[in-house]
């Protein structure tokens, strides 16, 4: 990995310059090396190896499904790396379909987006035990958790809706 990337990084920060695009001795560095074969097989083995990895990890998910309403956004989060690892081989191997290829990731990954949110929600008990337990707090504004904007509001139903419609809003 680091003798792969360690060349064009090197090229990128000497050459940057150069008419805005990576050069190294006369060669467009990124292209000339993402269209070899070497690139698509370096690239390809490490999908197949994140591919098996994470379908071993989905399928002991899926044999011991003991908490489902956790487990069921956990193999959906899962999923995001078999395609976002396809996805991003084939745009290697086509460059002419990577923009299907990146829709069909995107989509997904805003999908996983909005599963991350309810698997949080999830372990801390559901919205239900949520707004019990903070119902009515302040909100403590802080520039660093983007919250200084909240400063003057309490915790409510309301703003555990505004959260969920905000993250809905961003992945859709």
């Amino acid at each position: 990995f680091i003798v792969v990337l360690f060349p064009i990084i090197v090229a990128l920060v000497l050459n940057s310059t150069a008419g805005g695009r990576p050069s190294f001795a006369g060669h467009n560095v990124t292209t000339a090396f993402l269209r070899t074969a070497a690139a698509r097989g370096i690239s390809g083995a490490c999908v197949f190896l994140a591919l098996f990895v994470t379908c071993h990890q989905i399928v002991l998910h899926l044999r011991n499904y003991h908490r489902p309403n956790e487990q069921r956004h956990i193999v959906r989060i899962l999923f995001i790396v078999p395609i976002y690892g396809l996805a991003s081989w084939l745009s290697l191997l086509s460059y002419n379909g990577y923009i299907y290829f990146d829709t069909i990731r995107d989509c997904y990954e805003a999908f996983v987006i909005y599963n991350f949110l309810s698997l949080c929600f999830e372990y801390l008990g559901g919205d239900r035990k949520i707004l019990l337990a903070i119902n009515g707090l302040p909100v403590k504004g802080n520039c660093w958790t983007g919250t200084c904007l909240f400063s003057s509001m309490k915790y409510s139903n309301g703003f555990l809706r505004f959260c969920k419609q905000a993250t809905l809003q961003f992945c859709f």
